[in-house]
């Protein structure tokens, strides 16, 4: 059965505002975290919590993005990325904005996010996003 223009792009946006409330969620969820981030995503220890974020965001966030692109490709149109650059004075200030920017630009995918301290007093995220 083959949608109309209309009726994807309804569908989309509804992707994209299921997308926004996960990103929403997982940044509620993180900073009210009990356990130290350090200790949860740590690659020399085990947390149960470490599952439950990759399974309960990651991996719903993940799979969000390719039905978007997906959807997209239907259209017989293929994605144009961009890369969007942000950066904070801390990481939990940098997370807000990098939800903040995604939630403005509504990309159909996230391709790569890079995450690093660029000076003592400066957190940089590079996102390469998919439209």
């Amino acid at each position: 059965m083959e949608a109309t223009g209309v009726d994807k792009q309804e569908l989309l946006n509804c992707l994209m505002r299921v997308q926004e409330e996960l990103r929403t969620r997982l940044m509620d969820d993180l900073r009210e975290e009990d356990e130290p981030l350090e200790e949860i995503f740590s690659p020399s220890s085990f947390s149960n919590k470490f599952d439950v974020y990759r399974y309960k965001y990651t991996e719903r966030l993940d799979t969000l993005n390719r039905i978007i692109a997906e959807v997209q490709r239907s259209e017989g149109g293929r994605p144009t990325f961009k890369a969007i650059s942000v950066e904070a004075p801390s990481r939990e200030d940098l997370l807000t904005l990098i939800n903040q920017r995604l939630g403005k630009t509504r990309p159909a995918m996230v391709a790569d996010l890079k995450i690093y301290r660029e000076r003592p007093d400066s957190w940089v995220a590079i996102l390469i996003c998919g439209f």
